[in-house]
């Protein structure tokens, strides 16, 4: 059986949902500030894909998530689970995610300096194998993390974390001493 604190599937969801919602209202603010500065919209997309990288890699580290992650009470330790993440490990966490963003990005450069029309069939099937990859990745990551009783996805494996639950058990507090422990439930 799993332990309690490692259930975190549902939330680790519900906390990429809520990233997505504020990383589309970062989008909806910024891009029309960086276009009407003398950008284009290609230059937009790789500032907030930067952006979006650094928040990420800065509130692992920093916090021990995003803040989607800590609406859902979730926190990402190091896989000792006696702190947070590194900047190396946070990267590595993440590694995936932003090869998968570069090439995303690749793409966009080519399809928007290429003579080629967007319509293009193998540029057509290139986005079409790049949105089955992710998807595929996606996958992959969920049925890892039902399989292994830390319920450790592959992008936590890589980066030698694992996500734990903060509320409804007994967990130990990073910020407390050793030998307490923070009563979650008695709230």
């Amino acid at each position: 059986m799993v332990d309690f604190v490692y259930q975190t599937l549902p939330a680790r969801i519900l906390a990429g949902f809520a990233d997505g919602f504020i990383c589309w209202g970062i989008d909806y603010f910024l891009s029309p500030l960086l276009v009407t500065t003398g950008g284009s919209d290609f230059l937009a997309g790789v500032w907030l894909s930067l952006i979006w990288t650094f928040y990420d890699i800065t509130m692992t580290v920093r916090y021990g998530g995003t803040l989607g992650k800590l609406m859902c009470r979730i926190r990402i330790y190091h896989v000792s689970e006696t702190s947070y993440l590194s900047v190396g490990q946070a990267l590595m966490r993440g590694s995936v995610g932003i090869a998968l963003n570069v090439i995303g990005t690749g793409i966009m450069i080519y399809e928007i300096s290429s003579s080629e029309t967007p319509d293009s069939q193998w540029l057509l099937r290139l986005n079409e194998w790049f949105l089955y990859a992710n998807l595929g990745w996606c996958v992959l990551e969920i049925l890892t993390a039902l399989f292994n009783k830390k319920r450790r996805a592959i992008h936590d494996f890589i980066g030698s974390s694992v996500v734990k639950r903060t509320w409804g058990g007994k967990i130990k507090s990073q910020y407390a001493n050793d030998d307490v422990l923070v009563d979650a439930t008695a709230r």
